[in-house]
C-alpha cells in the first residue's frame, strides 16, 4: 500500500446505497467525523473526502495581536478581525501562528483561552498576565513553540521543569 499522506482517498459515501467499497461500517465513519478533535479531525480530511466538512467547522486565528485594550488577529485569508467578536461564539477557535498578549485584562484572556480547542503556536509572547497551568498546556499543546517571551507573566502552582516538558521545539525562552 502507498503512502497515504497529502494524497485523498475517493471514498463516495451515499447513505440510500449499499457501498460495499466502504472500508469500516458507514456508523463508525459518522462517529469518527463527529467525535474527532481538532487535530484529528484536519488528518482525517486530508486523507478522505467523506470527512470534508461543507463549512470548516473551527475559527483559525492566526497572528493574534493585543495592545491598547483590544485585540485582533489574521485570518487564514489575512484579513484582520476584532477578536471580541468571537468570545460569545462557541468553543472553536484554533489559534496559530504568533500569540502576544499585553493587557492587564485576566478575564479576558481567560476567555479567549477558553474558547479555544487547538493551538499551534511557534511564537508566545505574554505581558502582565497570571495564568492557570491548563491554560499554559493549552497554549502549548501543539508542541510547535519556538519563541516563549513571559514579561511578569506567571503559570500558578507550577515548576520550570513542567513549564519546559511542553516545549520540545523551543529555541528562545524569555522570563
Amino acid at each position: 500500500m502507498g503512502n497515504l499522506y497529502g494524497k485523498i482517498i475517493p471514498l463516495i459515501f451515499d447513505s440510500d446505497k449499499n457501498n460495499a467499497d466502504l472500508p469500516f461500517p458507514t456508523d463508525i465513519l459518522k462517529w469518527m467525523k463527529k467525535n474527532a478533535n481538532p487535530r484529528t479531525s484536519l488528518k482525517l480530511m486530508k486523507i478522505c473526502k467523506y470527512f470534508q466538512h461543507k463549512k470548516f467547522p473551527f475559527t483559525v486565528i492566526k497572528n493574534y495581536n493585543s495592545y491598547d485594550n483590544s485585540g485582533t488577529f489574521y485570518n487564514l485569508n489575512k484579513r484582520t478581525y476584532d477578536v471580541a467578536k468571537f468570545l460569545g461564539h462557541p468553543k472553536n477557535l484554533w489559534l496559530s501562528g504568533t500569540f502576544h498578549y499585553n493587557l492587564d485584562q485576566r478575564s479576558y484572556f481567560s476567555q479567549l483561552i477558553e474558547k479555544c480547542v487547538a493551538c499551534d503556536i511557534k511564537c508566545i509572547n505574554l505581558t502582565h498576565q497570571i495564568m492557570t497551568f491548563d491554560e499554559y498546556k493549552m497554549l502549548t499543546s501543539g508542541g510547535n513553540v519556538e519563541n516563549l517571551w513571559f514579561t511578569q507573566t506567571i503559570v500558578k502552582s507550577v515548576s520550570l521543569e513542567d513549564i519546559m516538558k511542553y516545549l520540545p521545539n523551543v529555541v528562545t525562552i524569555y522570563m
